[in-house]
């Protein structure tokens, strides 16, 4: 009678064990998932907000997270591929080099790739909540009257594979891309400046696979959505000296100025690769009607921050703009010694938005955090670029004063791409030919060596 007595304790006990650790496991698992859904970022865009979050990455919520309107199955795999878009595949430097389901194009079908795991894992739960949806009968893209949920499915499994950076990938993201753009959508402010970022998007993806045709006939796309025209070559005669048309632009709100300015940088910069000079000096003009004089930039606080970013964004692309401009000029004159101002002007407007943004204001968060990040990112590689051209063409001159500016130009080049990447230091006491450092870094340290070679 003892031993049964002990018995029924024993199975009592691993019963209601198992029941707590069942509990627990399930409350983990729920937390688990609410903590993705809060990390989600919201990019459905508020009143007031400038349309930061139309620049986030969208997982179908309108406030971040994920969407009731698809089923229990699809929100569980959409957070799922958030987790391995964000984390990996849960193994340090996890790299697929099975038989993977994206064969490179140049190689022979089925040949092995070296893809990050997380990215097939991201793929193949957004596949999963597509298809669910799908079932459920959700309108997708190119269609007519495409569900904006699906587009965001569609938009972040060509994300993913753009990410995957195979040639196969990268030609399935253009053609899903492509759907997205195709597909008509209300007229609003924060569609026309979708429509332009994704022409930007998929004039760069044309670009990398050899397709300049198919590029520019993107970017012209984006800039008849924008409503934005590159004004003619001026026309000249024997007897008159030829006059520029004068630069008119339409007045556009915040997302699309945005949209529109990266639309024709993009554009002038390819233009200026290409030896069409010309053409980019007139982009650079439409860009400058379009960018005002940076003012003094203020602090951003809870209130203005949106405000804040958009004035800071400005003044960014304005100090990339004038390093353009400086460099297409001097490309056009080598002799002038015109460009070597404008490029400085780059640096001195450059260090002026890094100054705003590092460290990042606090009133960067939420939705406006990623953007900011990235902005910061975009200041730190434009300043340090500047400075080194300023430093170029204060070294072709030649005589000890413009070495010694030179000099502290590539150091302040290589103090901003070491702060980009994450360090602090400039160069270590023992550092050798930049073990570690950045591709940018080494340029930069290789032509402050020479300088300081010549000062010696």
């Amino acid at each position: 009678m003892y031993a049964f007595n002990m018995l029924g304790k024993t199975v009592k006990y691993i019963v209601i064990g198992g029941a707590g650790l069942a509990a627990l496991s399930l409350a983990g698992w729920e937390a688990a998932h609410l903590y993705i859904e809060h990390q989600m970022p919201s990019a459905k865009s508020k009143p007031g907000s400038h349309g930061w979050e139309e620049e986030n990455t969208s997982w179908t919520g309108e406030d971040g997270g994920t969407t009731s309107k698809l089923s229990w199955k699809a929100r569980m795999a959409l957070r799922a591929a958030w987790l391995c878009w964000e984390k990996g595949a849960g193994v340090p430097g996890a790299i697929s080099t099975r038989q993977s389901i994206h064969p490179q194009l140049s190689g022979a079908i089925g040949g092995l790739n070296k893809i990050d795991r997380g990215y097939e894992l991201a793929e193949q739960y957004i596949d999963v909540a597509i298809k669910d949806a799908e079932k459920r009968g959700m309108v997708f893209p190119p269609h007519e009257g495409a569900d904006p949920v699906a587009l965001d499915l569609v938009t972040l499994k060509a994300s993913i594979l753009e990410r995957m950076g195979t040639p196969d990938t990268l030609e399935q993201a253009r053609e899903l891309y492509e759907d997205v753009a195709r597909t008509p959508k209300p007229q609003t402010e924060l569609n026309q400046a979708l429509s332009i970022r994704l022409a930007l998007k998929l004039s760069d993806l044309a670009n990398r696979a050899g397709d300049s045709a198919d590029a520019a006939k993107w970017r012209q796309w984006g800039l008849q959505t924008a409503g934005v025209q590159i004004p003619e070559p001026p026309k000249s005669s024997w007897w008159s000296k030829p006059k520029p048309e004068p630069v008119t632009v339409p007045e556009l709100g915040a997302p699309v100025r945005r949209a529109t300015v990266a639309l024709l940088l993009s554009d002038s910069a390819l233009a200026a690769q290409s030896g069409d000079l010309d053409h980019a000096a007139r982009e650079h003009e439409v860009i400058r009607a379009m960018i005002p004089t940076p003012e003094r930039l203020v602090t951003p606080n809870n209130t203005n921050a949106p405000e804040v970013l958009h004035s800071v964004w400005l003044a960014q692309r304005r100090a990339l703009l004038d390093l353009y401009r400086g460099s297409v000029a001097h490309a056009q004159d080598r002799k002038s010694t015109a460009p070597l101002g404008t490029i400085a002007l780059a640096a001195e407007e450059s260090d002026a938005v890094i100054a705003a943004l590092e460290p990042l204001p606090a009133a960067y968060k939420g939705p406006l955090l990623v953007p900011a990040e990235r902005l910061r990112r975009e200041a730190l590689q434009t300043g340090a670029e500047a400075h080194f051209t300023e430093g170029v063409l204060e070294e072709k001159q030649g005589t000890e004063p413009a070495l010694l500016k030179a000099l502290a130009s590539f150091e302040r080049a290589m103090s901003l791409a070491a702060l980009e990447s994450g360090s602090s230091d400039i160069r270590g006491e023992k550092e050798d030919e930049g073990v570690g450092r950045s591709p940018e870094w080494t340029r930069y340290a290789r032509a402050y060596d020479r300088v300081k070679a010549k000062l010696q």
